[in-house]
Order: C-alpha cells, then sequence, then structure tokens
C-alpha cells in the first residue's frame, strides 16, 4: 500500500518479532509511509460512528498508537484534530524518522521507543499488528 516494491514483507510471523527485520524495512522504505490495513480516508468514519471518538471530545482523547512504524495514520489523526497522540514502536530508527518528520509540524504529538510487552501504565493495549509481532515470539510456559 504505497510502498515500494524493494522493501521487504515479512516471510513468516516471526519476522514480525525481529528488530534486525524492521530496521531493514524502515532503511528500504527511505521515509515513504506504509499502511499496512488501509488508508486514513478509510478511517474517520469508523472512528466517529464505531468507537464515538471525535476530535472536539471534552476532555480531549489521549490515543497511544501501538507500533506505529512509519504509518502517516497518527499525523493524519493530528491533523485532523486529534492532537494529544503517543506513537510507540520497538524500533529506534522508525521513532527518530518519525520524530524527525513530524515534531515541528505537530509539536504536541509524541514518539517513543518502547517495548509495549513492557507498558505498565495502561491495563490493555490492542493492535492488530501487535498480534502478528506478539504470535511471532514462543509462548512462555505458564
Amino acid at each position: 500500500m504505497g510502498v515500494d516494491a524493494a522493501v521487504p514483507l515479512p516471510k513468516s510471523l516471526k519476522e514480525f518479532g525481529d528488530e534486525k527485520y524492521w530496521d531493514d524495512f524502515f532503511r528500504a522504505s527511505k521515509g515513504q509511509a506504509f499502511e499496512w490495513y488501509g488508508s486514513w480516508a478509510d478511517l474517520p468514519q469508523l472512528l466517529q460512528l464505531h468507537c464515538g471518538l471525535r476530535p472536539d471530545q471534552q476532555p480531549p482523547l489521549q490515543i497511544l498508537v501501538v507500533g506505529c512504524g512509519n504509518s502517516a495514520l497518527s499525523a493524519h489523526m493530528y491533523d485532523a484534530g486529534f492532537t494529544s497522540i503517543v506513537n510507540v514502536d520497538f524500533n529506534r530508527r522508525v521513532i527518530a524518522e518519525m520524530l524527525r518528520l513530524h515534531v515541528r509540524a505537530r509539536p504536541l504529538m509524541r514518539w517513543l521507543v518502547m517495548d509495549i510487552t513492557a507498558l505498565q501504565v495502561f491495563s490493555f493495549a490492542l493492535s492488530l499488528s501487535l498480534f502478528q509481532s506478539l504470535a511471532s515470539k514462543p509462548f512462555p510456559k505458564p
């Protein structure tokens, strides 16, 4: 979805949890956004209709974008009025790139290198791409 054929797509589920894979992926994307699940144009109505999310809500929504990668989703959300956004990804390369791209135009948006499997701020965070990454790692024995 908008990325050059030279960008390596995962060959197995295991690669979703491999930091070297993501370094190669983001290096090959050369700063071009990659949208795994669709474009922003499809989301505003879904967010409002199915989730009740509106940019004018008070108090303002605090949004966590888990596994943000180099997606343009949070930038589009910010520009639509959702300005309290925290983007997290475990890949330092992509967080540095996204911070550089957005720090001036979107000063309230935050970018953090974080392994969400160690996240202690929220009780639960849900992300479809997160499931792909977690499923690539062996399950601990109870």
